[in-house]
């Protein structure tokens, strides 16, 4: 019982997470996506990987760079996950040129 109303306690967060990322506001997506990669479930990591893609691409700089060190973090924990559908290049080439602007 408490582990079903873990679950959706927990989709119903990420839910409201990634309505946030859409937000007009940059430091509603900024804090969505740090709250995103605090979420210490792997169940989630792959559904926020491609979130964290379209935040590395914002067109606002922190947004920006707070997706960068969301990926970085990310990595940390799952560094697998950069390996899946051959999306490493793509995703490492978009934090390294970040990096630099």
């Amino acid at each position: 019982e408490k582990q079903k109303r873990d679950d959706q306690t927990l989709l119903l967060s990420c839910g409201i997470l990634t309505n946030s990322t859409y937000s007009t506001d940059p430091f509603t997506r900024m804090l969505a996506a740090r709250i995103f990669v605090s979420i210490k479930d792997s169940h989630i990591f792959d559904y926020f990987f491609f979130i964290l893609c379209r935040l590395l691409k914002d067109k606002d700089f922190l947004v920006r760079k707070t997706a960068v060190i969301c990926a970085l973090r990310l990595y940390e924990t799952e560094p697998e996950l950069f390996f899946y559908e051959n999306s490493v290049p793509d995703l490492l080439l978009v934090i390294i040129f970040r990096l630099f602007i």
